[in-house]
């Protein structure tokens, strides 16, 4: 029937398009019809006739068109989506340059105004860094008091001893509630709510010497300070026991890292770095069994962290990971922390496993040109197009990954994305 209806169709167009005026005026008068149409018009109608027959025979490709235009608008928005994410979080990690020199500004002020601002948004300095940043406050608040007699020199320090800021600390940090941990005995202790860096700046601000808060203002600015005053007052705080780098298509990488605060308490202090989002403390544990469970501490965060009452930030492996602390510096109990990690959850293990694997060899043929790399990962976009439509819009099935492949890619993850710092 449809074969019927398109035959038709074209043997009408062929004749309202392609026939003589006089022939038409002739053919139509002999089957009733007296008013003929201008002939623009029916050259016009034949035109249409024309189309709907194309349409009907080449139904079943327009709709796989469609369905491919649909496929490569979702991934396009996805793509787009992504971008501007991570657009979005560079640009936030910029300090705004109105704050940082105008024309008369010296170039040590410069210097001083980009480390607090990059310091503000959650950057790291090195030791010449900071110590550059001392000596420059110790030169720019010694103010010549020219009306003041004897010529007084006002220097501004933070005042508060070192034993009453962790004593603060750590009354604002065992105020939270706590609650056990599934896998640990009673000697280790989440929070209910992991604790906010800057909840613990807020706590201890109403509670600082007046001198110490211009200081500070002056140093470090208003928030974001806390792990730069530990540093600067020598209490024990471990930068990361490991830390993880995250390296994106664009130039922008993304960093997290799991570190420890010692308060001179029972309880040695875990806590998450997680790039702009700052830091949190997640858990305490017994002073006594510490050493013996940083192991277990970080296997638990790669197997589950939401254990942890932490927002999960994993969603795959590490382009880089750096070990800081020796306890950890073992192969395979880095292994096992991969392997956890990959296993977990079932239901998408298989599609780890071939992305992770997937990703490696990308790594082996592109090592030393991430731009090439992350261009032939946009190549790859018709190939999931392709996948998509012979899938009929179906999630993709990966085929097992026998335990003897999964130990090649183990190795593999170690050799290539472990770096030692000890």
């Amino acid at each position: 029937m449809k074969d019927l209806v398109i035959l038709i169709l074209v043997i009408l167009a062929l004749f309202l398009c392609l026939m003589p005026r006089d022939y038409q005026i002739n053919i139509l008068n002999k089957i009733g019809i007296q008013y003929i149409p201008p002939h623009i018009c029916l050259i016009l109608l034949g035109g249409i006739f024309f189309t709907m027959a194309t349409i009907l025979a080449q139904q079943d490709y327009i709709e796989k068109l469609v369905e491919c235009v649909k496929a490569s608008n979702q991934i396009a928005g996805a793509v787009i989506k992504r971008a501007y994410v991570i657009s979005d979080k560079a640009i936030r990690k910029m300090p705004p340059l109105e704050k940082v020199a105008d024309k008369n500004t010296s170039r040590d002020q410069i210097m001083f105004n980009l480390i607090n601002a990059l310091k503000k948004n959650g950057w790291k300095c090195d030791e010449e860094t900071n110590n550059f940043q001392q000596k420059y406050i110790k030169k720019k608040r010694r103010i010549e008091m020219t009306n003041a007699p004897n010529n007084k020199i006002l220097d501004i320090k933070f005042v508060d001893s070192k034993e009453k800021l962790i004593s603060l600390v750590r009354e604002y940090i065992n105020g939270i509630d706590t609650e056990n941990v599934d896998g640990f005995d009673s000697t280790s202790k989440k929070f209910k709510q992991s604790i906010h860096f800057e909840s613990i700046e807020e706590y201890i601000k109403d509670k600082l010497d007046p001198k110490s808060l211009e200081y500070l203002e002056n140093s470090h600015g208003d928030s974001g300070y806390l792990g730069a005053l530990f540093f600067e007052l020598d209490i024990i705080f471990k930068d990361s026991l490991i830390s993880f780098e995250y390296m994106s298509i664009g130039p922008c990488s993304f960093f997290q890292s799991i570190g420890t605060l010692d308060l001179n308490d029972k309880y040695i202090y875990y806590y998450r770095n997680f790039d702009e989002y700052g830091s949190k403390v997640f858990l305490k544990q017994d002073r006594k069994v510490y050493d013996e469970l940083v192991k277990s501490t970080v296997f638990q965060y790669f197997k589950d962290m939401s254990k942890f009452n932490l927002d999960v930030s994993m969603e795959s492996l590490p382009s880089n990971i750096t070990i800081n602390d020796s306890r950890l510096d073992d192969e395979e109990f880095l292994k096992d922390c991969f392997k956890v990690f990959l296993d977990n959850p079932k239901e998408y293990s298989e599609e780890k496993w071939f992305y992770e694997e997937e990703g490696l060899n990308s790594r082996f043929e592109f090592e030393n040109n991430h731009y090439k790399r992350s261009m032939n990962t946009l190549k790859k976009v018709p190939q999931i197009i392709k996948e998509y439509e012979e899938n009929e819009g179906k999630e993709k099935v990966y085929d097992k990954t026998l335990d003897n492949e999964k130990e090649r890619i183990l190795k593999l993850i170690y050799y290539h994305k472990v770096n030692t710092y000890i």
